[in-house]
């Protein structure tokens, strides 16, 4: 058994194994073993069986038990960092299939993370359970049926208190991921409801060509196509080098316009390697190419940076009808950025380092898409954070 941290484990969880013991021998089944008061030493058993409890925030430390039967149990799964989660699946390599299993009970508390993955990108690997506090005995007979089950009074004073569409009703009574955290940028329903309509949204006006270069290590350069209010086309790269990222995006601009007059306009993130494929692309006659540099001052008032600016860009975007295909990485990236103000009041985004801390990744594809959306270098209109303007 573990947990985020040694109080987790040491109070509710060992004391509820103390319990459940005692209980046990008072009604006359005794559990046998010797059952310590130190969970680290846990509760031995015959035949080398046991259970105990280790917390850490060490990788190493959680490696090295193993067992046809081992079942591994993570209480508050959600709080557990994705570096933690592999020496647990690599305790379980050789229990045999169907033998050692993992149990990850937790209140759905964010939006990204291993736990979030579970339910959604790898939701095939598990078996998930939704549990919501509003359809238990305790709840629909109005009486305590099951001891420490949350009661009738409790969840209506809770309804009363936060309202039922809130994240902390969502989270804490209902079990569902909240759709909108207090601070995040974009909601988990936003994005799921631009996935539903996908299908059923017709591509409009001028093609648009988001490009996000990768600057380094495992990230992708992301080409993301869009018209109007549906992405026509994602393609993510590993390992190409500038030529070979410019001629890629030539190729797909052919593809996917139809003459001459259809000219596609590719916006490009210009910070570090980007600069190359820029310099690159600048030289056809076929389309037109922006240079973009996301740290630079925002075009309207009250964000910190253009960066800021175009993650509210994306949210007002799918406020608007929005839509791309089911996406699993896509998704984690786009309801992962939490955001704040600086000291001038102007609404900030977490930068880029922190969201990669919570995606294990960065969060190439949003970017991409973010880039697609962005339109400031010609007349017309453009998406800005909290409305729509146009610039002349």
């Amino acid at each position: 058994m573990t947990a985020p941290s040694f109080q987790q484990v040491k109070d509710p969880l060992w004391k509820e194994v103390w319990r459940l013991y005692l209980d046990a021998k008072k009604i006359g089944h005794d559990l046998g073993g010797h059952l310590y008061r130190d969970p680290a030493t846990g509760w031995i058993l015959p035949e080398d069986s046991k259970l105990f409890c280790r917390t850490t925030d060490e990788p190493e430390k959680l490696q090295g038990t193993s067992s046809p039967n081992l079942l591994i149990i993570v209480d508050e799964a959600s709080g557990y960092s994705a570096d933690l989660w592999e020496p647990f699946r690599g305790n379980l390599m050789g229990t045999g299939p169907g033998s050692g299993k993992i149990f990850a009970p937790s209140n759905p508390t964010q939006t990204s993370g291993e736990f979030f993955d579970f339910f959604h990108s790898k939701a095939e690997h598990w078996h998930t359970i939704q549990l919501s506090s509003a359809n238990t005995p305790n709840y629909h007979e109005k009486k305590i049926v099951i001891p420490g089950l949350a009661t009738y009074d409790e969840v209506e004073q809770r309804r009363k208190e936060w309202g039922e569409d809130s994240a902390a009703f969502q989270v804490r009574v209902y079990g569902n991921f909240p759709s909108q955290s207090d601070n995040a940028v974009i909601s988990l329903k936003l994005v799921n409801d631009a996935i539903k309509r996908w299908e059923t949204t017709e591509p409009t006006g001028k093609l648009h060509i988001g490009v996000d270069v990768a600057r380094f290590g495992d990230d992708e350069t992301v080409i993301c196509c869009r018209r109007g209010n549906r992405i026509v086309k994602w393609l993510p790269l590993n390992g190409a080098d500038n030529v070979d990222v410019a001629g890629k995006v030539l190729k797909i601009a052919r593809d996917l316009t139809t003459g001459p007059l259809d000219v596609a306009r590719v916006k490009i993130d210009t910070i570090g390697v980007g600069s190359g494929v820029y310099d690159v692309l600048s030289r056809s006659k076929e389309i037109e190419v922006v240079a973009v540099n996301v740290a630079e001052s925002a075009m309207v008032d009250g964000f910190h940076r253009l960066r800021d600016q175009l993650w509210f860009a994306i949210k007002d975007w799918l406020m608007e009808g929005g839509s791309f295909e089911d996406d699993p990485r896509l998704l984690s990236e786009l309801v992962a950025p939490d955001y704040g103000f600086d000291t001038q009041g102007r609404t900030k985004v977490e930068s880029k380092d922190e969201t990669k801390k919570k995606l294990k990744r960065s969060p190439d594809r949003a970017d991409a898409l973010a880039l697609s959306i962005y339109e400031a270098s010609y007349a017309g209109d453009f998406y800005v954070g909290g409305c729509r303007s146009v610039r002349h």
